[in-house]
């Protein structure tokens, strides 16, 4: 159907609807009703679908021309319903006004200036385009990135205290700041437009959606109640985190920056699970690595999720699902990858939109979506008016009630995807309640306070001149978070996630975390379930099924507390059952945490940055680990080398480590150790001279246990570098080892002269150009063609002619994106009486092919060397032949020191 069949179609019903001046009869009208309501409604679904797959100017502009059709319609239907509703000489049965309240009830399309109105809906288009547009560029080595799946990703693994603070920063700068300018206008035609409906404001408009006059204050209720559970949460992720960034990171005011949670908008914390988990030796359920592993598909992840409703009488997916969804991100165009689920008003037309990945994240969020899209086919034989949940948190609880199900131990088995027999016990059960709670509980704050801010905005409390203000003292007050950065009123925060910029009401998913567990409990209930409440799964119950689904089939045909009643026995939102849920977490939290928990109200005035010496979480637990290897490994060894730097002295070695004093070798080792890692930090950073000496002379302080000179520290630049550097290596081996300042202080003397014979071996380069190649193109590339490449790249190091290597293609890699090629260089040096060398050293070449960049931009090539972690760029590293020559050296130590 066209635009212009469609406002045909309504102008028809409305001429029907006056119907020479005569009131149409309230089941007359009725009928009426529904059946444009259905043509329109769909119309202008379809618009906003194609809209968020394919985001183009043209299609926006359809979009807002759809939407704009149906607020006409749904006028004229307010207009009609109002006149039957204050008829009094009309008797009406309840079902029958309830549902021309609803019809009544039309939000911003309330507003009869049709200027203002169109006004409104490009104001909201264009906050939306801007949000679904908006990537950030980060750095010289990395691309431009959209939020899914490029920042989301980063935010997700990068263990970086920089690399995260600069994606956090300009995320908001590309997404919240654009958008400022126009949320004050928005803000003022929403509350225009609803005031026509007699709400005060647009907040009062949302919660009126609650049935309840009270919600507001029986939100806060709710809140109060999971507080204690919050409180302890964040103390334990709070300390957890500060032994992997360092202390010298967090605010005094005992918050947590935002950026280093795992998430964008710090909302839930699940992504840093494997350094908070309580006992590490035990496993996280995580099904990743087995569904890559058994190939699973994007497909197959649906049809998954698709085999538990049905196992619970739930009908299959209809062919429309599969047929029109978006479930991976298509190429070549700008699409909105929020995931979300889509009743189009259509018979059996439900879609899922989102740009899956194979990993257990997106498993869950499947089960979430799907739990969407059986909620609308349950009610789907209700009049359009009950086409929707109870109340708006319903809809969001039952997906995650079913991933609840779904995220348990015994099912993940049943299906496959969890192979291990040895997984239920203590330490286990509370690994898993931390990886539920990093998601469920870390996000009941931010789920409050989203809506208090907006509901604040709308009643004019917080004006456009506090808005990133007042967003952040609920943030530090509610949430114990603060910015990785100073912010300013320039900034717009709230703006920078979906739901402001999308215009949607959020309050429901607070409502649905909470309620979710009653749920959850009343399904478990139905299925005969003994377990803990934690660990009970309902899959195959038909009799926890028909329970859910007595529900769903009500729709908002009753008050919600009515279908409160019908899952649960009860008619209020409780949160006794998360609780429960949690008493086991909650009892070992008290007990790691004793009286340290809770934060600041007030946001923190010092906000440290991330500093060049806070160690990254990349580098913190390899370094304190080899550290320690070193100087065992010392202690029993004689000559050590560590990068080419031979270190220790085998008359210096004592024995005493019945004593639990550490040998003077080992203290040397490790304090050789550390300058050596300086020499090579002051080398990166351009600042040797000054800083390598202001570590030897920090170090010889510490060894002599003299006290350094504040004075001389505030006069010299690089020396506080050096305090912090020196100070975090000491913290970290010496507290591992209970090696005695004696030892320190003998050990001194050898450092020094290991100084004064190395100042001269590390020297700026400032002119030396590194040699690049021309690389293929992504239509060029082929295997042979990759191969030629590292040939003639190769070409380009220096190194001596005695060098013979060789290049093996190893492997093609299939990704969702991307295709990856790796290759493998074999380096050795034959000779007369060894022709066959003992050991040789190997770099490896990695090549990205994109599936969705133009077939003219080049491919992307990276190589590493073997035993070390760095990643090299061509035309950004120069080649050292040094490095080669010290992994065979390693390997042949190694050999030689192995007895077979």
């Amino acid at each position: 159907m066209t635009g212009v069949s469609a406002l045909v179609s309504t102008s028809l019903l409305l001429l029907c609807i006056q119907h020479g001046g005569a009131q149409l009869s309230p089941t007359d009208f009725l009928a009426a009703y529904e059946r444009e309501a259905e043509a329109t409604v769909y119309l202008r679904n379809e618009a906003a679908w194609v809209m968020s797959t394919n985001h183009t100017d043209e299609n926006a502009a359809v979009y807002h021309n759809t939407s704009l059709e149906l607020d006409s319609f749904m006028q004229r239907s307010n207009k009609q319903a109002m006149a039957l509703l204050n008829n009094d000489s009309i008797e009406l049965t309840p079902d029958e006004r309830r549902q021309l309240t609803k019809i009544a009830d039309i939000g911003t399309a309330a507003q009869t200036d049709k200027d203002k109105l169109e006004r409104l809906t490009k104001v909201k288009t264009k906050m939306n385009k801007i949000y679904n547009l908006a990537e950030v560029c980060l750095g010289s080595s990395h691309s431009c990135l959209k939020l899914d799946p490029g920042l989301s990703q980063l935010m997700r693994k990068s263990r970086d205290c920089k690399v995260l603070s600069e994606a956090w920063q300009r995320w908001r700068d590309m997404s919240g700041r654009k958008i400022r300018k126009l949320f004050p206008e928005y803000v003022r035609l929403s509350n225009e437009a609803v005031k026509i409906l007699g709400h005060a404001d647009l907040g009062a408009y949302w919660r009126s959606h609650y049935d309840t006059p009270s919600f507001e204050e029986d939100v806060a209720s709710l809140w109060e109640q999971v507080l204690p559970l919050y409180q302890h949460l964040h103390s334990y992720v709070r300390r957890k985190l500060r032994e992997v960034y360092g202390p010298e990171i967090f605010p005094s005011t005992g918050h947590i920056p935002a950026h280093l949670l795992g998430n964008m908008w710090a909302q839930t914390w699940d992504n840093i699970g494997d350094l908070i988990k309580p006992f590490k030796h035990k496993q996280l359920l995580d099904t990743t690595e087995e569904m890559k592993r058994q190939g699973y598909t994007v497909k197959r992840m649906f049809e998954t999720a698709e085999e538990f409703f049905s196992s619970l009488g739930f009908d299959n997916m209809t062919d429309i699902f599969w047929n029109k969804s978006m479930l991976v991100r298509p190429q070549g165009r700008a699409v909105e990858c929020h995931a979300s689920a889509w009743d189009l008003q259509r018979k059996d037309d439900f879609r899922i939109k989102m740009c899956t990945e194979i990993n257990h994240e997106y498993l869950m969020v499947i089960h979430h979506e799907m739990g969407h899209i059986q909620y609308f086919m349950e009610y789907s034989k209700q009049p359009i008016s009950y086409r929707r949940g109870a109340n708006p948190g319903f809809h969001e609880a039952v997906g995650d009630t079913i991933s609840k199900s779904v995220h348990t131990l015994a099912h993940l088995k049943s299906i496959g995807l969890i192979q291990s027999d040895d997984m239920q016990d203590n330490e286990t059960d509370l690994n898993f309640l931390m990886q539920i709670a990093l998601h469920n509980i870390a996000f009941l704050p931010f789920g409050y306070l989203i809506d208090q801010w907006r509901w604040s905005v709308f009643r004019g409390d917080t004006p456009p001149d506090r808005y990133n203000e007042d967003w952040w003292k609920l943030r530090c007050k509610l949430q114990g978070i603060s910015p990785p950065v100073k912010r300013t009123e320039q900034d717009f925060d709230p703006g920078a996630k979906f739901h402001v910029a999308k215009s949607t009401p959020y309050v429901r998913y607070f409502v649905s975390f909470i309620i979710q567990f009653q749920f959850y409990k009343a399904a478990c209930e139905a299925a005969g379930n003994t377990e803990p409440l934690y660990r009970c799964d309902f899959y195959n119950n038909k009799a926890a099924g028909d329970r859910i689904r007595s529900m769903l089939q009500l729709g908002s045909s009753k008050p919600w507390p009515d279908a409160m009643e019908q899952i649960t026995g009860q008619r209020r939102m409780d949160a006794r059952p998360l609780m429960e849920y949690f008493q086991p977490l909650l009892e070992f939290l008290k007990k790691e945490n004793g009286d340290d928990f809770g934060w600041a109200e007030e946001c923190p005035e010092d906000l440290p940055p991330c500093g060049d010496s806070a160690a990254t979480l990349e580098s913190r637990p390899w370094s304190q680990w080899f550290l320690v290897f070193i100087a065992v490994i010392s202690y029993v060894r004689s000559d050590v080398q560590v990068c080419g730097l031979v270190i220790g002295n085998k008359a210096s070695r004592s024995r005493s480590f019945g004593s639990k004093s550490i040998s003077r070798y080992a203290v040397e080792t490790l304090v050789n150790l550390m300058l050596f890692i300086g020499f090579t930090y002051a080398h990166l950073n351009q600042t040797k001279s000054r800083l390598s000496f202001q570590l030897v002379e920090y170090l010889k302080f510490l060894s002599k246990g003299t006290k350094l000179n504040p004075g001389k520290m505030e006069e010299d630049l690089y020396m506080d570098e050096a305090k912090k550097m020196i100070d975090g290596f000491i913290d970290m081996a010496f507290r591992r080892l209970e090696t005695s300042m004696s030892d320190r202080e003998k050990s001194f003397e050898s450092l020094k002269q290991l100084h004064m014979s190395r100042e001269h071996t590390i020297k700026k380069e400032d002119t030396y150009a590194v040699e690049d190649i021309e690389w293929l193109t992504i239509d060029e590339f082929t295997i042979e063609k990759g191969e030629q490449k590292i040939h003639e790249f190769i070409k380009t190091w220096q190194y001596e002619n005695s060098w013979l290597y060789c290049v093996d293609f190893l492997s093609e890699e299939e990704h969702e994106f991307d295709k990856r090629y790796l290759y493998r260089v074999r380096w050795s040096i034959p000779t007369r009486r060894k022709p066959i060398p003992r050991a040789t050293a190997s770099v490896y070449f990695t090549y990205v092919v994109s599936k969705i960049r133009p077939k003219s931009n080049p491919v992307e090539v990276f190589y590493i060397f073997e035993t070390n972690r760095l990643i090299h760029k061509p035309g950004q590293s120069r080649f050292r032949e040094m490095w080669l020559k010290d992994i065979i050296e390693s390997k042949v130590k190694l050999i030689n020191r192995v007895t077979f």
